[in-house]
This record gives C-alpha cells, sequence and structure tokens, in this order.
C-alpha cells in the first residue's frame, strides 16, 4: 500500500470523492503508478499481484476524460470471460451511480444482440466480439483499449485478436494488465504494443495479508481428509479449488445435498454461471467447488478461505487462487492438500517456497487438524515411502469392498472400522520394523 492520495493526482474532485467513499484511504502501488500515466494518456503494461485494484488503474483516468459530448465511444476493455465482462460493468456502474451519471454510457458487448442505437462511451466485451464493435460505433475518438487478464489473452489461442488490436495503435493508446506476466515476456508485448511505460510489481505474487497453509493428509482418503479439513476450519466464505472439472464434480457428489454447497466450472450452461455467481453473492456464508475457471480476476467478496484440493498444472494458477483472497487488504489463508509422499506434490510446493511463499503446516488426524513442525513435510522428500504407499492400497481395497451403492443400516461404521483395522495392522508392523532395526525382539511387541 502507498501513501499516496488520488486526490494528488489531476483529477476531478468528485471522482477522488467518488473513491474516498468506497472506503480508499490511499492508492495501491500499481495505482500510484498507473493512473498518473493513463490520467495523461500514455500506454502501460502493469504487472502487478492478484487482489492489488488493477481495476481502477484504468477505471479512474477513463471516468475522468470522458468527453460526453462526443458521439464516439472512447474506451474498449477486452477480458477473457463474460463473467469478466460483468464484473467490470458493476465497477464502473458503482462509480457512475456516484457521480450521478447515466449507466447507459457503459455498454457490455457479448454478442451481436447486444449493440444497439444507444450512444456508449465506454465499451466491455470478449476478444470475439472486438473487432465488431468498430461496425456498430463510431471509434473516431477512441483514446484507450484495455486488454485485462493479459496473460491470457496474449498467450492462449487469441492471435486473431491480438492482430485485431494492433491495427488500432495508431489511433489509440494500448495498455496491458495482467497478475502473472513473466518476465521473458514484458518486453515481446512492450514492442508488439508500442507500450511506453512498464509497471511491475510482480515480486509480490500475493499480498501481505494471505497466509499459506500445507496439510498433510497421507494417512486419510483424500475425500475422507477434506471433510475433516472443511469441518476444522473457521469460515464464512470458501473455494475449494480443483485441477479439472471431472475432479471438482465428483468430489461434488458427496455434498451436493448441502444448500450452502456449490458447483462452479466454465462447462456449466451460461445461465447456470450467472444463476450461481448471482446467488453466490448474495449470500453470507458457501462453500464452492470450482475449477480455475473461478481462480482469474473474477471478485467474489468476502472470501476468507481457499483450499487447494490439488494444484493446477500451471503453478501460477495457485497464486490466480490463493488472490480470490486477502482481497482489498482483507485477511485470507490458502490451503494446499499434500501427500507428503507424493514426489510431483513436493516438487510443486518445493517450488512456490522458492518464489518466497512461506507456508505453515498441518497433519489430518482424527480430531480434525493439528499444527506441526515444517521439516516433517519434507523430512522424505524425493524418496517414496513405500510402506505408506502400500497402507493406502490397503485402506482404498477396504473401502472399496465395503461400500454399497445402496444405503444398509450401519454401512458407513462398517467402512469406518475395516479402514481402521487397516491402519491398526500398518501402526503395529511399523513398530515391530522400527523395534527390530534397533536390535530389539520384534515379537517382544504387543498391545492389550
Amino acid at each position: 500500500m502507498s501513501d499516496v492520495a488520488l486526490s494528488s493526482f489531476n483529477v476531478k474532485k468528485e471522482i477522488a470523492d467518488a473513491f474516498s467513499s468506497l472506503g480508499y484511504i490511499s492508492l495501491s502501488d500499481v495505482q500510484a503508478k498507473t493512473i498518473p500515466l493513463l490520467l495523461k494518456k500514455e500506454s502501460v503494461l502493469a504487472n502487478s499481484y492478484t487482489g492489488s485494484g488493477k481495476t481502477f488503474c484504468y477505471l479512474i483516468p477513463i471516468i475522468n476524460n470522458i468527453d460526453f459530448s462526443s458521439d464516439s465511444i472512447e474506451a474498449i476493455i477486452i477480458v477473457p470471460t463474460n463473467i469478466l465482462v460483468d464484473q467490470v460493468k458493476k465497477e464502473f456502474d458503482s462509480f457512475f451511480d456516484l457521480l450521478g451519471y447515466s449507466k447507459e454510457f457503459i455498454k457490455v458487448i457479448k454478442s451481436k444482440n447486444d449493440f444497439s442505437r444507444v450512444k456508449a462511451k465506454v465499451v466491455i466485451t470478449t476478444p470475439s466480439m472486438y473487432k465488431e464493435v468498430f461496425s456498430h460505433y463510431s471509434t473516431n475518438r477512441l483514446s484507450y483499449v484495455i486488454i485485462d487478464e493479459a496473460d491470457m489473452l496474449l498467450f492462449d489461442g487469441f492471435l486473431f485478436f491480438t492482430e485485431d488490436v494492433k491495427k488500432q495503435i495508431d489511433q489509440s493508446i494500448i495498455s496491458v494488465f495482467s497478475a502473472s506476466i513473466k518476465t521473458q515476456d514484458i518486453t515481446r508485448i512492450k514492442r508488439r504494443f508500442k507500450i511506453k511505460n512498464v509497471v511491475s510489481i510482480s515480486q509480490k505474487i500475493n499480498c501481505d495479508k494471505i497466509s499459506h497453509h500445507l496439510i498433510d493428509f497421507s494417512s486419510y482418503l483424500k475425500k475422507e481428509a477434506l471433510n475433516k479439513i472443511i469441518s476444522s476450519i473457521k469460515y464464512m466464505k470458501m473455494i475449494v479449488f480443483f485441477k479439472s472439472v471431472e475432479e471438482a464434480n465428483d468430489v461434488y457428489l458427496d455434498y451436493k445435498d448441502r444448500k450452502d454447497v456449490f458447483i462452479f466450472h466454465g462447462e456449466l450452461d451460461k445461465r447456470e454461471i450467472k444463476k450461481t455467481f448471482s446467488s453466490l453473492q448474495k449470500k453470507d456464508s458457501f462453500i464452492v467447488f470450482s475449477s480455475d475457471y473461478l481462480s482469474r480476476g473474477v471478485d467474489l467478496k468476502g472470501i476468507d478461505t481457499i483450499i487447494s484440493y490439488s494444484l493446477p498444472d500451471t503453478l501460477d494458477y495457485y497464486f490466480h487462487r490463493a488472490g480470490r483472497t486477502g482481497r482489498f487488504f482483507t485477511d485470507g489463508d490458502s490451503y494446499i492438500m499434500v501427500d507428503k509422499d507424493n514426489e510431483k506434490e513436493i516438487k510443486d510446493i518445493l517450488s512456490l517456497k522458492r518464489r518466497e511463499v512461506s507456508f505453515d503446516v498441518f497433519k489430518v488426524n482424527e480430531t480434525g487438524l493439528k499444527k506441526i513442525s515444517q521439516s516433517y513435510v519434507f523430512k522424505n522428500l524425493g524418496k517414496k515411502d513405500q510402506s505408506n504407499e502400500q497402507l493406502q492400497k490397503k485402506i482404498r481395497h477396504a473401502y472399496n469392498k465395503n461400500k454399497s451403492d445402496k444405503v444398509k443400516p450401519n454401512y458407513k461404521k462398517k467402512v469406518s472400522k475395516a479402514i481402521k483395522r487397516v491402519k491398526e495392522k500398518h501402526r503395529m508392523k511399523v513398530v515391530r520394523t522400527n523395534i527390530a532395526k534397533k536390535g530389539g525382539n520384534a515379537r517382544d511387541f504387543h498391545q492389550d
């Protein structure tokens, strides 16, 4: 957080007052560095951590510089998904309400049916509709083209869009915003769009208000461990992230009867996505099972807890997940479920640690979660614990042998007892082995 107030820049007093009325006393670091540049209509590449308030970086200069007397649109904002289109629109609407401006000047374009003759000043759209905007609106006074969540738009299959945007370089400034543009790509993007200024706060992956935790669930089935974790953590609004839609759906089946649990991913029908998102915005407490569809740019207010049931294939997405909490300088917790005997997971954890993520460590036990020393998780790094792997196989076998598709009396107790017997036999075997290694007689060990 900087010590700079918005009023210290050359902005209209009513805009500075509106910003203050939303509860912001000073600007974030990225806002303090980008807003004065965009006020002067200079192009910017801004690379700053999730939750640092990048939307206001371009929203405030655009609103400040709008000429309502012209017939031309003056800003086009491009984001990767329809849900982000709605979210940016909501931010503009809140400011326009405070200023007494008509919200009709802010136009959302998701399909060809959204075009109208209403005079628009700001258009918010997706890459597939960007080119269409120029066929329906006057752009002779277009000043700003903003590419938000730029790493998704510039590197994830939108080359056609990139070429369309480059055609606007001589007419308007193009500015780019992201939380995870890699250092080696900054020069390339700057050259491609003739961007004048680079503002990078990328050293900070997430804000300091986010606490990161590891949860070792090695002795439990993963679904059973998740249930214990959810029961143990104090939360109001939680997102549980999965690496695939299939994984999210599979776990959700065990919770679908709970009214406070929702499923959210990009394969849902568009109406269902809108309905679910609207429901979540109205609720005071919930759990969302989600793919990484919710990890990018989406701002669900008040998220205090993130759980990564599995890590994403691209580790940058972990930071986007964690950034759904700790937003606007509130506290948040991000937990990763990890099997300490899974070499790939441990390597990913070490990679996050090298990127200056500091973890404390918990272990799942019968009563819930117990905090442990960090060294415990890494003591067998790179060496698969074969006995633990065998235990997991035996547990899965006991579970599958005793589970039933039909609801039978005491069915859950029967499964629980079978798993408990497997664990106890394994524990006794480990103890006997350790006694033998120390020169004792393993047959002397018994349990009353």
